[in-house]
Order: structure tokens, then C-alpha cells, then sequence
């Protein structure tokens, strides 16, 4: 029945597509990092489709956006998972010791794509701002049953595709930074976190242009330092994260500066093609950080791949 499906034409097609293939798959790594250089790579302690170790099998998935979250004497990693034929859905794991990890499984999924969990705690709960741009609105998550069980909190914004958001703290203001197209990056205050009338700023879009405008993870502190990291998709999507240091930021007035045009290093493995996040958390007396990257996939898994998908067209025409 098979031979009467495949032609000895299309083996050679499949073949030569598996050779000449640039099959990609995002990557996400937790790695230590010494204390004095904020923006210090170094090789991966884990990581979710290690380069040619790729799940890039049809009913697997590729990893993103990953979120750090110390609790409870552990480290949270959440991240975005995405099925091949399907949509986004937020994953946690944890771990006490960074060698052993524990899948927690699915938090959070929706009718539609979640993506960039970004999670904190917060008057001793935690919260999760995932983008939700299908469902056109900002909306804050809260955890009733740690890691899992989420219930919506508030809205913080509605009407427009929002993407890739960050809330902080700062001088007794909250600030919501979001993305309403991938080239505008617009910001919001309020005195309240769980409000809904969240007031766009003065200075409201403190960046335009695709060279850092979305957001590429957590906006945070490090001593007297503000950092914002923004994805450069100047070249294509996710290629780069550019890091700008917030100058100034009160109610009625926001500067930037740039730091860093190109975080990642595209020779390094990891980011071989891409990368486009970056989350840093204290742990343990240690200095972690959460990257993604875009690899290709090793010839092995580009055949594998293929001959899944070339065996469930056969099935389905059977």
C-alpha cells in the first residue's frame, strides 16, 4: 500500500529537502553567570532542545520565552511551549539544585496562543502576564494553587493585539510596558497593579522601529541600574536582543539608553540563528539567567521529521 502512495520521485524529493533543509527550532538555556558582568553568557546548566537534541517531532514541540521565579527555595523555569500543529501553551519546571529538574506539566493553556510568561510575586501572590494578543487585551493571571490552577486577576489593557508585556515596580508607581505592533513600543502607569484604568504615559511610545521596540523579557533592576530588553528584528524576527538602560523614569518623563546593539553572539550554538530573550534572577548566593535561541536541527532529526510526516500523510490517505 505504501508504494502505491510514495513514487520512487518523491523518496528522492524527500531526501534532497532533508539535505538542503534549514529546519529551525527555538531552544531555551538556564546558566550561571558571574555577579560583576550583568550581561555574561555562559554554557548551559539545562536546556530544552539542546542543539541535536531537538523535539522537533510533529506531536513534540520547540521552547520559548522562558520566565525565572525563586519560591519557596526553589527556581521556577516557565516557558512557552508550542506544538508543531497547534498553539502555545505555558510549561513550568523546577529545581532545589539546578541538576535535577522536575516537570510540573502544562499551567496554563487557552483556546488561543500564550506566550512570554512573565511571572512575579507579589504581596505574597504570585501573578503571570502571558501575552494573550488572539484575545486582544493584557491580562494578569494569579496563582491559586501554585504552580498551577490560574484565574484571571484583572485586564490591564484591552482592544489591540498587545504583545510581549512587563510590568515594574518603581519609585511607588507601577509601569506596564507592551507592544501593540512589533515596531511600537508603548508604555502604561498606574498606582494600582490590579486596576483597570491603566493611564498611558506622556512620553507614550518611548520607542519606535523593529531595532528593540518588543519586548525581549523582564524589565529589571540591578542595584541602581534599570534594564529594558528589547528584541532586534531589524534582519527577521527574534534575530537579536538589544539592551537599553532606562535613564529616567518617573510619571511624566522616560530616557533610554543603549547598551547593547547585539546581546547574543551568533557563533556561539545556541543562538546560531537567533535569540531573542533574556531573564536574570538571584538564587542561592548564585546568578542565573534564562535565553533562548534559535538552532538548526541535526540531519538525524531533519530525517526523523520528515518520514513522521510523510508516514501521517500516508495514513490519512489510506
Amino acid at each position: 500500500m505504501i508504494c502505491k502512495v510514495v513514487k520512487w520521485d518523491k523518496w528522492i524529493s524527500f531526501f534532497s529537502r532533508c539535505l538542503n533543509s534549514k529546519l529551525l527550532t527555538w531552544s531555551v538555556h538556564i546558566s550561571r553567570q558571574d555577579n560583576e558582568n550583568v550581561f555574561d553568557l555562559k554554557d548551559p546548566v539545562f536546556s530544552l532542545n539542546p542543539p541535536g537534541c531537538e523535539n522537533v517531532l510533529p506531536d513534540v514541540c520547540l521552547y520559548a520565552d522562558p520566565f525565572l521565579l525563586v519560591k519557596d527555595e526553589c527556581l521556577w523555569l516557565f516557558c512557552e511551549r508550542m506544538k508543531l500543529r497547534g498553539h502555545g501553551h505555558i510549561v513550568a519546571y523546577k529545581t532545589s539544585d539546578l541538576k535535577q529538574w522536575k516537570f510540573e506539566g502544562v499551567v496554563l493553556e487557552k483556546p488561543f496562543h500564550l506566550s512570554y510568561p512573565n511571572i512575579f510575586e507579589y504581596e505574597g501572590y504570585v501573578y503571570m502576564l502571558p501575552e494573550t494578543s488572539e484575545a486582544n487585551e493584557v491580562a494578569l493571571y494569579k496563582a491559586k494553587d501554585f504552580p498551577h490552577n490560574w484565574e484571571k486577576a484583572c485586564v490591564l489593557l484591552s482592544g489591540m493585539p498587545y504583545r510581549d508585556s512587563s510590568v515594574i515596580y518603581h519609585q511607588g508607581m507601577w509601569y506596564l510596558f507592551t507592544n501593540p505592533s512589533d515596531d511600537k513600543l508603548c508604555l502604561f502607569a498606574s498606582k494600582n497593579l490590579l486596576s483597570e484604568s491603566w493611564k498611558e504615559h506622556p512620553c507614550s511610545p518611548v520607542f519606535t522601529g523593529l531595532a528593540g521596540a518588543r519586548g525581549g523579557g523582564n524589565v529589571f533592576k540591578n542595584g541602581n541600574n534599570l534594564y529594558r530588553m528589547g528584541q532586534d528584528d531589524k534582519k527577521s524576527y527574534g534575530r537579536n536582543v538589544a539592551v537599553y538602560m532606562i535613564d529616567l523614569l518617573t510619571e511624566s518623563d522616560y530616557h533610554e539608553s543603549l547598551v547593547i546593539p547585539e546581546l547574543f553572539d551568533n557563533n556561539n550554538k545556541q543562538y546560531q540563528f537567533a535569540g531573542h530573550h533574556f531573564c536574570r534572577v538571584k538564587f542561592k548566593d548564585e546568578t542565573l539567567v534564562a535565553t533562548d535561541g534559535v538552532i538548526k536541527a541535526r540531519f538525524t532529526n531533519r530525517i526523523r521529521i520528515y518520514l513522521r510526516m510523510l508516514a501521517f500523510n500516508i495514513k490519512s490517505r489510506i
